[in-house]
């Protein structure tokens, strides 16, 4: 008994067809995953912008303009101060969710990366260089490469 070529194109070409609808599957997982992620990514920082919104003033990060100034201490801050402070913990949460979310994406770091800046005072101040160890190195290279382009006029030493 011989097998000729004709024997064997129906078998090859079942398995051709379910490799490619294997394939298929995984390329329609993948990019659910991805509309997922980005979904993610976007749902964070809308919340962000939201907030923003509602508290203009402590999204613009100057501080000078808003009435108070940077306490010499962390015990020294006003109840506005201390409102500032979450909001900047807020921006934070949502760029720490959004780099999960799209670890790779250089428009997102470049977004989160303006944010920080506009808070690049109060993130040099010695009482947040204390806890900058909760967040991701992702994070914390952004907050550290705002910190080296744009140095602070008033970082306090802690007393």
């Amino acid at each position: 008994m011989t097998v000729g070529l004709k024997d064997l194109l129906p078998p090859l070409a079942t398995l051709v067809s379910v490799i490619a609808g294997f394939g298929g599957v995984v390329w329609s997982l993948r990019a659910a995953r991805q509309n997922q992620e980005s979904k993610r990514a976007f749902d964070a920082y809308d919340a962000y912008l939201a907030l923003c919104f509602e508290y203009p003033k402590l999204a613009n990060g100057q501080l000078v303009n808003q009435g108070f100034s940077l306490p010499d201490r962390y015990e020294d801050g006003s109840d506005e101060f201390y409102k500032y402070e979450w909001f900047v913990a807020r921006l934070l949460v949502a760029a720490e969710q959004i780099l999960s979310a799209v670890p790779k994406d250089k428009e997102w770091k470049d977004t989160i990366w303006s944010q920080v800046r506009k808070h690049s005072e109060y993130i040099q101040q010695p009482y947040f260089a204390r806890r900058i160890q909760i967040y991701s190195d992702p994070l914390r290279s952004i907050i550290c490469d705002v910190k080296t382009k744009y140095p602070s006029k008033s970082t306090q030493e802690p007393k």
